[in-house]
């Protein structure tokens, strides 16, 4: 578990993320886990493409640049959906409410590359 500092509009954020960066840990994903607290998040690198299919709850996903910065944010996506974002290199995964509460938007930067 890594910790993920960040400022946005909403003041100083903190998030304890874990990064699935092997082909084993991306496939799994959330499945079969309890759902995640509002402080925490899941890095799935590389990875532009998300299912919730088996899913028991909804997740925001924040689909992000090699860089860092953030293309697009999806809110509550439901269980057994598909969210795509051809450019993205990233896709964190937080609990549902998680990315507007914590200020995230299009065209701000994360300091992921940090997580690794």
């Amino acid at each position: 578990m890594a910790t993920l500092r960040f400022h946005s509009a909403t003041g100083e954020q903190v998030l304890d993320v874990e990064v699935a960066a092997s082909v084993v840990t991306r496939l799994r994903g959330l499945l079969g886990r309890p759902p995640l607290a509002s402080h925490q998040g899941l890095l799935l690198s590389p990875c532009n493409m998300v299912h919730t299919a088996g899913m028991r709850y909804p997740l925001d996903l924040v689909f992000l640049l090699h860089d860092g910065h953030v293309l697009r944010v999806v809110s509550g996506v439901r269980p057994n959906r598909l969210r795509l974002c051809w450019r993205a290199w990233y896709t964190l995964e937080l609990a549902s409410g998680t990315a507007a509460r914590c200020g995230i938007a299009a065209g701000m930067a994360l300091p992921v590359g940090r997580l690794r």
